[in-house]
């Protein structure tokens, strides 16, 4: 099994991450009907301004990184899964 990443922690440190896939979100032409899979490897921020521009996504796996994704979409139309 391969090393498991503290989520809490990349998900203080990742403003870079974020930032870049911010930036690769707003070069995309989106209709907003596209059904994606996002096979990041992130605790859900970009996925989270994804979920803004489309219905569906996917999330990571990784179970840290989907409870810190499913603490982060609580109250939104973001659903997780496992």
């Amino acid at each position: 099994m391969g090393h498991e990443w503290d989520a809490l922690t990349y998900d203080r440190v990742a403003l870079p991450q974020t930032r870049w896939g911010g930036q690769v979100l707003d070069r995309l032409e989106l209709a907003g009907d596209e059904a994606v899979l996002d096979a990041g490897c992130g605790t859900g921020r970009v996925t989270e301004m994804l979920l803004s521009r489309l219905p569906r996504a996917g999330w990571s796996r990784s179970t840290p990184r989907l409870r810190c994704s499913t603490r982060r979409a609580a109250g939104s139309a973001a659903t997780a899964a496992g």
